[in-house]
């Protein structure tokens, strides 16, 4: 009996590690499962947070002709409202709503003209704000360096501020570029007088130069 008691023991000791066993194995299993469902997890959210950001990119992208149209009407208003301003003299109040278009166009990229800028620089000169639309005058220049025009109109600031040098630089230009015979003479004569010490802008040359 003893002897078959012995025989059973092992058996009986391989059951009971089995049984042992058996629960670390579940465990196991289980914490292997729930890093596979986290993985799972992060992944799906990486993915819903990628397709979130296209869908919002997306919008971005679809509301930006509307949004761009919307600007250039804006700037365009403001442009006409400037140039108002400053053909009836009011040339400070001009000045600021040229600044907020500027503003506006390099917010979204766009580019005030060098027409608008030019305008500003012509009649800001004759209403004897020269020095304060030089800048405007030198975007013009900046925006399209082979017009005659906008180097006729810096020409006019510049003479006006003291700059003999660069007026004459801007009228010769002008001269060497012009079809426009009666102003190339005038312009010629301009620079005829800068360079004797005179000055040629008399009121009445002012008052003329509003009409052109």
């Amino acid at each position: 009996m003893i002897e078959n008691q012995l025989k059973k023991k092992p058996t009986t000791y391989r059951s009971h590690l089995r049984l042992v066993k058996a629960p670390m194995l579940a465990t196991i299993i289980l914490a292997l499962a729930a890093i596979q469902s986290f993985s799972e997890a992060a992944a799906l959210g990486k993915n819903l947070n990628r397709i979130k950001f296209e869908q919002a990119e997306a919008q971005i992208e679809a509301i930006k002709p509307g949004r761009n149209i919307a600007w250039r009407q804006e700037v365009e208003a403001l442009l006409e409202e400037a140039e108002k301003l400053v053909r009836n003299g009011e040339v400070k109040r001009a000045l600021a709503v040229y600044n907020e278009a500027r503003v506006i166009s390099e917010n979204s990229l766009m580019e005030v003209s060098a027409s608008a800028w030019n305008t500003l620089c012509w009649f800001g000169s004759l209403w004897g704000h020269a020095l304060e639309v030089m800048d405007a005058c030198n975007r013009a220049v900046a925006g399209d360096p082979e017009s005659e025009e906008f180097r006729d109109s810096r020409g006019l600031a510049r003479a006006l501020v003291g700059d003999i040098n660069g007026a004459i630089e801007d009228f010769q230009a002008f001269v060497d570029a012009t079809d426009d015979e009666e102003r190339k003479y005038q312009r010629q004569n301009w620079i005829n007088i800068l360079r004797a010490g005179d000055n040629p802008f008399t009121p009445e040359v002012i008052r003329q130069l509003f009409r052109e």
